[in-house]
């Protein structure tokens, strides 16, 4: 089914290109079929299996950006390697098999590439500091000519992509740092967040909307910034800083029991989410199962410092490190 889309009192058919449009953060998206056409979201390709399940036989490697066309679905949703989705009967070029839905999306990925690249060199020549402090009209240039093919698809999840932005002059936007939403409904993709340095993309409380990690700041001044993902788009966790000591943890049910540095008699029980990229000492990021592994490790009378905020009515670790 093809749709109509309005825009600036001229009608358009959307076809099998992106085009970039004039209003603000926005961009007009492919043609949808928005019954049971999807692309593989998966940027190593994703397996296309005999059974739902991931150890039943796979029937072969479906390329990142491969179309495929729903046929059914089985089971209720879950969380799966990161994602929210539920095991769907697919056709591609041919074949039938099961896959989980939650490495699918609605538009055809690397048709973003060039409008973004359009979008963003026009956003950074209207941008006027670059005067204000004295920037050679060279290095302006080496910021806003850029290639399309230096724009790069990092990550997808449910429709929102993290796309990296060349930085090819020092103090500029940086790559990697913006995140784009695919709105279903209107056909269009929308800017959802930039950042300085890097950013993200992944679940980290209990609803659907994907979350933010946002690295801001440089050097020994970067910080981790938190935001929740919600229908009205991202909002900034206020969280807090601290130091404590381990009373204990309870890997089984995700909590640990910290006392407060300051010797308060009140022991305080935190959340431990095991959906959450982390931090140690050294500020790399964990995946879920090595931060597991950090936790298992720690024993009472550990002096640990710690980053949390209360997200769904209980206090979240959101990072921790052991001091040395």
């Amino acid at each position: 089914m093809k749709k109509i889309i309005l825009i600036n009192g001229t009608v358009a058919f959307a076809a099998l290109c992106l085009i970039l449009v004039s209003s603000k953060n926005a961009l007009i998206a492919a043609e949808i079929d928005e019954s049971k056409i999807k692309y593989v979201a998966a940027k190593s390709g994703l397996n296309l299996r005999s059974e739902p399940g991931k150890a039943s036989k796979i029937v072969t490697l479906m390329p990142f950006g491969s179309k495929v066309t729903i046929e059914k679905s089985e089971g209720s949703e879950i969380f799966l390697d990161g994602r929210y989705g539920r095991w769907v009967n697919v056709k591609h070029a041919g074949k039938t098999g099961w896959v989980f839905s939650g490495f699918l999306c609605d538009f055809e990925p690397n048709t973003i590439i060039k409008p973004a690249a359009d979008f963003y060199r026009d956003k950074y020549r209207k941008i006027t500091w670059f005067e204000d402090y004295g920037w050679p009209l060279a290095d302006r240039k080496k910021l806003t000519d850029f290639k399309d093919d230096k724009v790069y698809i990092d990550n997808i999840i449910d429709n929102y992509i993290v796309l990296g932005i060349p930085d090819t002059s020092e103090g500029g936007p940086s790559s990697g740092n913006v995140v784009w939403r695919y709105d279903v409904k209107q056909g269009k993709f929308f800017e959802a967040h930039s950042a300085e340095i890097a950013i993200n993309l992944l679940y980290f409380n209990n609803d659907k909307y994907p979350d933010l990690i946002v690295q801001h700041g440089h050097d020994g001044l970067a910080r981790n910034v938190y935001f929740l993902g919600s229908e009205n788009g991202f909002v900034e966790v206020v969280d807090i800083e601290t130091r404590g000591t381990v009373i204990s943890t309870d890997i089984k049910n995700m909590s640990i029991i910290i006392q407060d540095s300051k010797g308060l008699k009140d022991r305080s029980l935190f959340v431990i989410t095991d959906k959450i990229y982390v931090t140690d000492v050294w500020r790399e990021y964990f995946p879920p199962e090595k931060y597991i592994e950090f936790l298992q490790k720690l024993k009472k009378g550990d002096d640990v410092s710690f980053r949390y905020a209360t997200i769904d009515g209980k206090k979240t670790i959101l990072s921790i490190w052991k001091n040395d």
